[in-house]
């Protein structure tokens, strides 16, 4: 038996697969009706979507399913991004909603004003895929719901549960920076990403916005709006909040046994908005660019120094702790605290047990003091 797909809002490629041979389809004849009925049977999908010619499988996409008359059932696919089951041949053709929204995370599409969702059809016996081009609008939608789901997964492993909060998340796939507020809004409860952030996979600018939102909401700092760079310097407390926001992202993406990593996609110029790779470890006085040769401010009210400040803390290896609980480490001491400035936050690691002299040093080393 086959499945079939009914899109309402995703144009989706289906690949179809031979159902099992026992399989009745309704309305044909058969001298056997009655067992073939009740011989207990499996409906199987895949949900996925295809990236550089690798199938991705989407992780714990939540699924209500209905059936006429009968209460809907709740699932979400697994780890291999399959939905499962059970049903006889008797169970009619069941209608699959996914909606990008559940417990943890939102995924609003602005341009439809709906949160991204599609619906298919499937009958009892039969095994199939939905699988989306990586590069259309809706590969772009789900290949954001995998990120998510990743840095849900990297925090609570690290932090606990009841580090999450849900967020919510506004993108579309239409409109650039240019006419589109992107980041965290002012009250520190929704990220709004634009077309090129979905479209080129900057994860790291995405780690970036989903830092300033669970560090804001646990009162680590408060939002703090204006233009800033990777190579200005601003006031200390944008750079702060800013840079805490780089630290973030490097915590989820930078690897911390590399002393020459760099964000390849997230630290900028002003103007215009053009990428730099700086080394996030040992920040260099001066960057070449193109034919210039860019000067990194120097000081505590640069953000790339910043972030930079707190990344060295989590490699450096203090008292033979791991990256993950330097992190938490630093985490727990400056929650609540609604830190302003780096000053403040040294006082309050200091506190906490950091050593003092490495605190120093590092200061020294990573600000050009």
């Amino acid at each position: 038996m086959k499945i079939i797909i009914r899109i309402l809002f995703f144009k989706l490629i289906l690949v179809l697969l031979s159902s099992n041979s026992y399989a009745l389809k309704l309305g044909t004849p058969n001298t056997d009706v009655s067992r073939l009925l009740n011989k207990k049977m499996k409906i199987k999908v895949s949900i996925s979507y295809i990236e550089n010619g690798i199938r991705i499988p989407v992780v714990r996409l939540p699924f209500i399913i209905t059936q006429e008359l009968k209460p809907d059932i709740f699932l979400e696919t697994d780890s291999q991004g399959l939905l499962l089951l059970n049903c006889t041949a008797s169970t009619k053709p069941l209608i699959f909603r996914a909606t990008m929204d559940n417990k943890l995370f939102r995924i609003f599409n602005l341009d439809r004003g709906e949160v991204d969702s599609f619906v298919f059809k499937a009958s009892c016996g039969g095994d199939g895929f939905v699988t989306v081009p990586g590069e259309s609008e809706e590969g772009g939608a789900l290949w954001l719901w995998n990120l998510l789901g990743k840095v849900h997964s990297r925090m609570i492993s690290i932090m606990g549960p009841q580090s999450w909060k849900k967020i919510p998340m506004r993108w579309s796939a239409t409109r650039s920076i240019y006419n589109l507020s992107v980041g965290l809004d002012s009250h520190a409860s929704t990220i709004t990403l634009d077309s090129e952030i979905v479209k080129n996979r900057w994860n790291e600018l995405i780690g970036h916005e989903i830092g300033h939102y669970v560090f804001m909401n646990s009162g680590i700092n408060k939002k703090i709006g204006g233009r800033h760079s990777g190579t200005e310097c601003v006031n200390e407390k944008l750079a702060f909040t800013e840079g805490m926001a780089n630290f973030f992202s490097a915590w989820l993406f930078l690897d911390p046994k590399d002393q020459n990593a760099y964000f390849h996609n997230l630290i900028y110029l002003l103007n215009p908005k053009t990428e730099l790779l700086i080394p996030f470890v040992n920040i260099p006085d001066t960057i070449s660019y193109e034919t210039e040769l860019l000067e990194v401010c120097k000081g505590t009210a640069n953000e790339t120094r910043l972030g930079s400040f707190f990344w060295n803390l989590v490699v450096s290896g203090s008292k033979n702790k791991t990256s993950d609980e330097i992190f938490k480490d630093i985490w727990h001491a400056l929650a609540g605290k609604y830190i302003t400035n780096i000053n403040e936050a040294i006082i309050e690691l200091k506190k906490n047990g950091f050593d003092p002299d490495e605190l120093d040093a590092i200061a020294d080393r990573v600000f050009a003091l």
